[in-house]
């Protein structure tokens, strides 16, 4: 993990809840939020998301280096997309299937309000793993283009757990901060429509 790339993703987490984090029920809830959507993230969902961020990596550093047909490694960052779009949904189906069954009519928190919530929350999962992704770009520096990151850590004797867990952290931060930024771009859109009406 570079020290440098992390201070940077901390210093910039700090500052936007110095401006922007002044409602700790809101904040309360952000929290809430996160930890229910790091269950299919860090289930499964996160080793594809990683590879998203390799192989758009790999595709920058193809284009600067003037590689003929780059945009080859645009079409695993898309099948990596949608494997981890599967994921998250099998962890979110089976979420609901035991809401079903141990209860008939499972509390308002517990439950998403429709399909734009699952959707987005898979947004802010994929959003939120780019920081703590950019504290490994040096590792990814070091993985050939033809490898993937789970197989390169298998064979020098890293566990997936390894990384995974660094991540974890600089995650959890930044998806609090993106459900805290939808709820203040829904406050805004509201304040907007109510000015306009009058």
């Amino acid at each position: 993990m570079s020290i440098i790339n992390l201070s940077v993703i901390l210093v910039l987490n700090i500052i936007y809840w110095i401006f922007f984090g002044r409602d700790p029920k809101v904040i309360g809830i952000c929290i809430w939020r996160a930890l229910g959507l790091s269950i299919p993230t860090f289930m499964g969902a996160i080793i594809g998301i990683i590879e998203i961020y390799h192989f758009l990596f790999l595709y920058l550093k193809f284009s600067f280096s003037q590689v003929s047909e780059s945009y080859v490694a645009l079409l695993p960052v898309l099948l990596f997309l949608i494997l981890s779009l599967v994921i998250y949904l099998i962890f979110v189906g089976l979420y609901l299937l035991l809401l079903k069954i141990f209860w008939r009519n499972p509390p308002k928190w517990l439950r998403f309000r429709n399909w734009r919530t699952i959707f987005l929350g898979f947004m802010i999962s994929v959003l939120a793993a780019l920081p703590a992704t950019i504290t490994y770009v040096p590792f990814f520096v070091l993985i050939p283009s033809s490898e993937l990151i789970i197989d390169t850590l298998m064979k020098k004797g890293y566990e997936a757990s390894d990384i995974i867990g660094g991540m974890f952290l600089i995650w959890f931060l930044f998806a609090v901060e993106l459900y805290h930024s939808e709820y203040k771009f829904k406050k805004w859109c509201t304040y907007r429509k109510t000015t306009k009406s009058q």
